[in-house]
């Protein structure tokens, strides 16, 4: 996905611009503040739907919540290189952009969203 973003951008993007500093800055500040964000509210409706899972191995809507709380997560960490696009598309360039791009291939490859971590 990251890197169809990045051709995406490339292929289909304007010329390099000068962006609007503040659109610049607003996209920085929301792709630094949704990895933490989500991290947290990760860890805290994960403990809250293993805590059930374990009194109550057979609860679908405990496990329903696990899977949506993944999935939230997974769209969250999708959302960093698409900043990088949208940075792309108002006239950023590759090299701008990049961080946004490498940041999400690291989110979205090393964070484990995988069903081990239920009893």
């Amino acid at each position: 996905m990251v890197l169809l973003c990045a051709k995406v951008g490339e292929t289909n993007g304007p010329l390099p611009r000068p962006v609007n500093p503040l659109l610049r800055i607003a996209v920085y500040v929301l792709a630094v503040s949704i990895i933490p964000t989500a991290l947290f509210m990760r860890s805290r409706e994960l403990k809250r739907a293993k805590g059930t899972l374990a009194r109550q191995p057979g609860d679908v809507a405990a496990l329903r919540r696990w899977r949506a709380i993944q999935l939230a997560m997974l769209a969250c960490f999708a959302a960093v290189p698409l900043y990088g696009l949208i940075l792309r598309f108002q006239g950023e360039t590759l090299l701008q952009a990049l961080p946004f791009y490498i940041v999400g291939i690291l989110l979205l490859s090393f964070l484990p969203l995988h069903e081990s971590g239920i009893p």
